[in-house]
C-alpha cells in the first residue's frame, strides 16, 4: 500500500508532507521503525530525495511514540533497539544530508552514530594500509629499486641504491625489459646518466628485452649531448638492432647531421652496412631523406651547410576509409529470469548525470586484477560517451540506480583519492568505488575473463529497454582490432553493458550501433584492451599521478608540435580542415576538439594514421580497396578503424604493421614506443 501511494504521488507531481503527524501522533518514519521495513525506509528517504522534500526525524518524537505506545503493538523497547540496518541508513543519508536528524539531549541514537563514526574510521584507516599496500606492490612487481628511482629521476636515491653493495642491480632490467642506462636515456637525464656511468660495473652497451642499447636510445631522440657521452664512455657504434639498424641508420633516418658526422668520424666502414631492410646510410640519404650534407659527410666531403636540402614527402591529404565486415545478424529474442538472473540485477546499474533527462546509458561493477588478483580495484565501468572527462572533475556527480532496485538512487561524487579512468577511442570510463559507496548499494562485482571472445563464440548482454531489464543472447560475429561486431540486438540505454561468455566472465562492453552500406554492426570493445589501458596508467601512478588517468590526451606546447612535425608527423586537420570544419554543423564539438589534437598522419607515407591517448600512441594501416568513406571529424567512425597500440613488446603489433612499412617508418614508430607517455 506504502509503495503504491509513493508511486501515486510521483505520477500526479503530488508533494506528500512525510512529517507530519495525524491527530493520534502518529507519524510515517516511526511506523517504518517500529514494523522493522527496512525497504520502505529507504523508499521513503528516496521519495523525499527526489521531490527536494527532506526528511526531519526528531529523537524525542520517536521516544514519545514507543512509550506512549500510542496503538498498543509498540514492538521497539527504547530507541536503542532499532535495526542495525536502519541506523546505519539513517546515518548515511544523514552524512549525505539528504535526512534531518535532531537529537534528544542524552538519546541513544547519536550514541549509536558515534560507534558507527568511530568504525567508519577503522575501516578508513585500514582502506588507506590496503591502498598504500597495492601502490607498493605495484612499484615492486613492475620495477626493482633502482629502475624505479631512474624513472622519478631520483638521484640521490639511486646513488644511495648502488652505494648498497649490490652491484649486480645496477644492470637488472624491470618488468618493461630496461635497465637503469636505457631508462636514463629515455628521460633526456643526462645527469642521472652520468650517474650512472661512473660506476666500473655498469654495462653501457646491454639490451633491453626489445632488442635497443642506451645509444640508440639518445640516437632517436637526437640528444647530440648524450651521443657524446655515451660513447666517449666505450658505447658500440656498430652495434645493431632487431631489424639490423645502426646508430648511423637511426641517424640518416631522422636526417640528423650532427649526430652523422660523430658517428662517421668514430667508424667510417659503416656507410655501407643494409639492413633488415637493405637500405645502408649512404642509400638512406641519397636516395630516402635527400640530404646533401649527410651524402657529404658519408662520402668523406667537405661538409658545409645546405639549405637546399629536401625531403621526399607525400601528399598530406588522406581519406580515412572504414574497415568492417558485413555479416548479416540474426534477431533475437530476450532470454529473461535465467538462473543468475539476481546476481546480474546487483551488477548492472542505470547511469544518469541529470534527473531531467532520466537513464543516458548502462554501468556494472566489476573486480579488475590491477595490479594484482591479491590487490584488485573494485569499481563501476560503462562508455566514455555515457560519463567523460567532463563528468570526471572533481566535485562532480552522477546518479546511479540498482537493476535489483530502481527505486533507490545513489550519487557518485568525483573526488581525488580513487582511481578513475576515461578515453575516448576505446569509449571505456572506470571509477574505483569507495568502501561506503560499496556497504551502501551492496553491489556484485563481475569478474573479467582471462581470455577473448573469438569469432561465432555465445555471449550474452543484461540490458535495459523499454524500463525493463532483459538478458539477451547472440554471438560474435567479427573482431577487427580492439573491437567485437556482434549480433545481440540492443537499444541505445545500453550503452556500457557488459558482453558475457558461457562462464558469465566479462569479454567486452558494448558501446554503439551503427549502420554501414544497409547492415547493422553493432560494437563492443575488448576487455583486454581496457585492461592494457588501465594497468599502464596505474602503473605510472608514482611517475604523472591520477589524474592523468582522467583526462584524454593533453594539449601539446608549441615546441612539442615542432618536435612531432621533425620526426614525420603532422596533426590530420590542417587550418584548411577547420575552415570546413566551421562551415558545417556539427553536433559533437568536444569529439571534435579531441580529434583535433589527437590524429596524426605520417608525411612520408600517408597511409599511416596515428592517434594520441592519455595512455598509449595508435597506428592504423589505412586502406583503399574499401570504398566505404568514413569523415576525418567523426570520432565514431575513427574508432572503427584497425587500431594497434604502440608498445615495444606487441607481437600484435609486428604482425600487423612491420611487413607494410619500411625502414623510416620503423624508425618513427620506435621514436614513438620509447617516448612511451611523454607526448600523451
Amino acid at each position: 500500500m506504502f509503495k503504491l501511494l509513493i508511486d501515486y504521488a510521483n505520477k500526479n507531481n503530488i508533494i506528500l508532507n512525510v512529517n507530519e503527524k495525524d491527530t493520534n501522533g502518529y507519524f510515517p518514519i516511526f511506523g517504518i521503525l517500529n514494523n522493522n521495513n527496512y525497504e520502505m525506509l529507504k523508499l521513503l528517504i528516496e521519495y523525499t530525495k527526489k521531490n527536494n522534500n527532506k526528511l526531519k526525524i526528531l529523537e524525542k518524537d520517536i521516544e514519545n511514540a514507543i512509550s506512549s505506545n500510542y496503538y498498543g503493538n509498540n514492538k521497539l523497547e527504547d530507541i536503542s533497539k532499532i535495526n542495525s540496518k536502519f541506523i546505519k541508513l539513517l546515518y548515511n543519508y544523514e552524512n549525505k544530508k539528504i535526512i534531518e536528524i535532531i537529537y534528544s539531549e542524552n538519546g541513544k541514537l547519536s550514541e549509536k552514530f558515534k560507534e558507527l563514526r568511530k568504525e567508519e574510521e577503522i575501516e578508513e584507516e585500514q582502506i588507506k594500509k590496503k591502498r598504500e599496500e597495492r601502490e607498493n606492490y605495484n612499484n615492486e612487481n613492475n620495477d626493482n629499486p633502482l629502475t624505479f628511482e631512474c624513472k622519478k629521476g631520483n638521484i640521490k636515491k639511486v646513488e644511495e641504491l648502488i652505494n648498497k653493495g649490490k652491484k649486480i642491480i645496477i644492470n637488472k632490467r624491470n618488468s618493461d625489459g630496461d635497465t637503469p642506462l636505457i631508462i636514463a636515456c629515455k628521460k633526456n637525464n643526462f645527469e642521472l646518466v652520468e650517474c650512472l656511468l661512473k660506476h666500473e660495473n655498469i654495462k653501457i652497451n646491454k639490451e633491453s628485452t626489445y632488442g635497443i642499447n642506451p645509444l640508440m636510445v639518445a640516437c632517436y631522440f637526437k640528444n647530440k649531448k648524450l651521443v657524446d657521452y655515451l660513447i666517449t664512455h666505450n658505447a658500440k657504434v656498430n652495434i645493431q638492432d632487431k631489424k639490423k639498424n645502426l646508430p648511423l641508420h637511426i641517424e640518416c633516418y631522422l636526417h640528423d647531421t650532427e649526430i652523422t658526422q660523430y658517428l662517421v668520424k668514430k667508424d667510417n666502414t659503416l656507410i655501407n652496412v643494409a639492413n633488415s631492410y637493405n637500405d645502408t646510410p649512404l642509400k638512406i640519404a641519397k636516395e630516402i631523406n635527400i640530404n646533401y650534407n649527410i651524402i657529404n659527410i658519408l662520402e668523406g666531403k667537405s661538409s658545409e651547410d645546405d639549405n637546399s636540402e629536401s625531403k621526399n614527402e607525400n601528399s598530406s591529404s588522406t581519406i580515412i576509409y572504414e574497415n568492417s565486415n558485413s555479416n548479416n545478424s540474426n534477431e533475437q529474442k530476450p532470454i529473461k529470469y535465467i538462473e543468475f538472473y539476481k546476481i546480474l540485477s546487483q551488477s548492472i546499474c542505470k547511469i544518469t548525470t541529470d534527473t531531467s533527462i532520466g537513464c543516458i546509458g548502462t554501468g556494472f561493477f566489476i573486480e579488475i586484477p590491477i595490479p594484482s588478483e591479491n590487490y584488485p580495484m573494485r569499481g563501476l565501468m560503462t562508455n566514455n560517451h555515457v560519463l567523460n572527462e567532463n563528468n570526471l572533475k572533481t566535485g562532480n556527480s552522477f546518479i546511479i540506480c540498482l537493476a535489483n532496485n530502481e527505486e533507490q538512487t545513489t550519487e557518485i561524487e568525483i573526488n581525488n583519492e580513487d582511481f578513475i579512468f576515461t578515453s575516448e577511442l576505446i569509449d571505456v570510463t572506470f571509477i574505483e568505488i569507495n568502501y561506503k559507496i560499496i556497504k551502501e548499494i551492496d553491489p556484485i562485482f563481475l569478474k573479467p575473463s582471462n581470455e577473448d571472445a573469438k569469432i561465432n563464440e555465445s555471449i550474452m548482454i543484461f540490458q535495459y529497454s523499454n524500463e525493463e531489464y532483459s538478458l539477451l543472447h547472440g554471438n560474435i560475429k567479427n573482431i577487427c582490432s580492439f573491437n567485437y561486431y556482434h549480433e545481440v540486438l540492443i537499444n541505445e540505454e545500453s550503452c556500457g553493458s557488459p558482453l558475457l561468455n558461457k562462464n558469465n566472465e566479462i569479454v567486452g562492453i558494448h558501446k554503439s550501433s551503427t549502420n554501414i552500406n544497409n547492415v547493422n554492426n553493432n560494437i563492443a570493445i575488448k576487455y583486454s584492451e581496457i585492461s592494457y589501458a588501465i594497468k599502464t596508467l596505474f602503473n605510472n601512478i608514482s611517475i604523472y599521478g591520477m589524474e592523468r588517468a582522467k583526462k584524454s590526451a593533453r594539449l601539446l606546447l608549441r615546441t612539442e608540435i615542432e618536435t612531432m612535425n621533425n620526426y614525420g608527423l603532422q596533426l590530420k586537420l590542417s587550418s584548411e580542415d577547420n575552415i570546413k570544419k566551421e562551415n558545417k554543423k556539427l553536433k559533437k564539438l568536444n569529439e571534435l576538439e579531441l580529434v583535433e589534437k589527437s590524429l596524426f598522419y605520417c608525411e612520408f607515407n600517408n597511409k599511416l594514421l596515428f592517434y594520441r591517448t592519455n595512455y598509449s600512441w595508435y597506428i592504423t594501416l589505412l586502406s583503399r580497396r574499401k570504398k566505404n568513406f568514413i569523415s576525418e571529424y567523426n570520432l565514431d567512425n575513427i574508432k572503427q578503424l584497425e587500431w594497434h597500440p604502440i608498445i615495444s613488446n606487441s607481437t600484435k603489433l609486428d604482425n600487423y604493421i612491420h611487413s607494410k612499412i619500411k625502414g623510416r617508418e620503423y624508425v618513427l614508430i620506435t621514436w614513438l614506443k620509447l617516448s612511451e607517455l611523454m607526448y600523451l
